[in-house]
């Protein structure tokens, strides 16, 4: 039986020491390691010069991805399949690990996302792939759907922004949207004096084709006032050009004052929203979820949320 087992496992998957034989259960997905969320060690220990109808004394391990119920669940499933095999004589280990890698696979079929507390999956199966892609598995083995981590992410960010820079981006931000409100308004009295200009010109047009003649005071007067109008047409112009390269240098410059903090938040891993371990920034760029879009608002309490921690808490898996 052992020799079986070390034919069907590789050393990384199965270890046997004085306490007994453990292997590491994976859920069954096909060969694609990005949906397995769920994993488990199963450690048997088995008596000196047992029968086949002894059951071998079962428990589980280095638990990742699993609420405590389920983890109860997955052992107790295991427990009885054991002590059939052992009624009926047939102590085969390799069967009792399989029955366990299948209800393994049940569990990594579910759970909730510990930010909106929504399923992780709405009728789930192996050829949604659209599903999947939605879902991330950090490293602490924990899922979370790819747009809750992203607004997370941005409420981590902004939690954890130097408030003077904070306030540098906002001050920029706001010179630039003035700016170019400036710059707006002053396109609109060029606009408008355009309208004025082409309305003087007509009427010019009209007096001059008058019949009678109007007086030639009437047309001078007409033709200086066109000229005043031109004239201040033309100033405008030029006021709304230096408005305009006002406007793009404010808005060039809160760009890269907002790019420079980007820059300095994507060095910085992410906390893990249920253990408060550091999810790397490649893995957060692997799954899109820097690509996410931010929140419409952040709350006070969320700008007070803790650092990253250096080590996770002990127990991992998705809250019940």
């Amino acid at each position: 039986e052992l020799e079986l087992l070390r034919a069907m496992f590789c050393e990384s998957e199965l270890q046997v020491d004085g306490q007994g034989i453990h292997v590491q259960l994976r859920p069954q997905t096909g060969g694609e390691a990005s949906q397995r969320f769920v994993e488990a060690t199963l450690s048997m220990h088995i008596p000196q010069g047992c029968s086949p109808g002894t059951a071998p004394t079962l428990s589980l391990a280095r638990v990742r991805g699993l609420v405590d119920e389920e983890e109860a669940r997955l052992l107790h499933g295991v427990r009885q399949r054991a002590l059939e095999l052992a009624v009926r004589g047939e102590g085969s280990l390799y069967a009792l690990i399989e029955y366990a890698q299948e209800l393994l696979t049940e569990l990594n079929r579910g759970g909730d996302c510990p930010v909106c507390r929504d399923a992780l999956f709405d009728g789930w199966s192996e050829s949604a792939s659209d599903a999947v892609s939605a879902v991330v598995l950090v490293p602490c083995y924990h899922s979370f759907h790819a747009e809750c981590l992203g607004h997370w992410w941005h409420v981590y960010q902004e939690a954890q922004a130097v408030p003077l820079e904070r306030d540098a981006a906002a001050a920029a931000a706001q010179a630039a949207k003035a700016a170019r409100s400036d710059a707006e308004q002053l396109h609109r009295k060029v606009a408008a004096s355009e309208q004025a200009m082409d309305d003087l010109r007509c009427q010019l047009r009209a007096l001059t084709a008058a019949d009678p003649p109007v007086a030639a005071s009437v047309l001078r007067g007409k033709d200086e006032q066109c000229a005043r109008c031109e004239e201040e047409h033309h100033r405008l112009q030029l006021r709304g050009q230096r408005a305009d390269t006002r406007a793009r240098a404010a808005e060039e410059s809160a760009r890269k004052i907002r790019a420079t903090q980007q820059e300095e938040q994507t060095r910085t891993p992410l906390p893990c929203p249920v253990c408060r371990a550091a999810i790397p920034t490649q893995v957060l760029e692997a799954a899109g979820v820097l690509a996410q879009p931010p929140p419409i608002e952040i709350t006070q309490a969320e700008r007070r949320l803790p650092p990253v921690t250096d080590s996770p808490t002990p127990r991992l898996g998705r809250p019940s």
